[in-house]
């Protein structure tokens, strides 16, 4: 039986607590983790990390609800690691500076 998404996330991040290893090969996760057409992620391609996190907040989002059901938190990954995503632009030469919130 191939295990989730989300109980591969938890294996990974137990692994990465209990572990003395320096390194961890995620192998369960990669083959759980799917793109939106449902396919596995090439881990040998470039993947922009922001479409991989939001993918990721929605599938594990949509586990957690799913166990949980209406009652549960809207955003899971959001509560714990959330916060707001900037893209700043500074000039070197004058006091200009640009600052978007996303």
């Amino acid at each position: 039986e191939e295990l989730s998404l989300f109980d591969n996330l938890q294996a990974m991040f137990a692994a990465l607590y209990a572990s003395a290893l320096d390194h961890y090969v995620p192998k369960g996760f990669w083959a759980a983790y799917k793109d939106y057409d449902g396919m596995p992620v090439n881990v040998h391609e470039h993947q922009d990390a922001f479409e991989f996190f939001t993918r990721l907040q929605e599938q594990v989002d949509t586990h957690v609800a799913s166990a949980a059901g209406a009652s549960g938190p809207k955003s899971v990954l959001e509560s714990v690691v959330g916060g707001k995503f900037a893209q700043q632009v500074i000039s070197r030469q004058c006091p200009h500076r640009s600052e978007r919130e996303e």
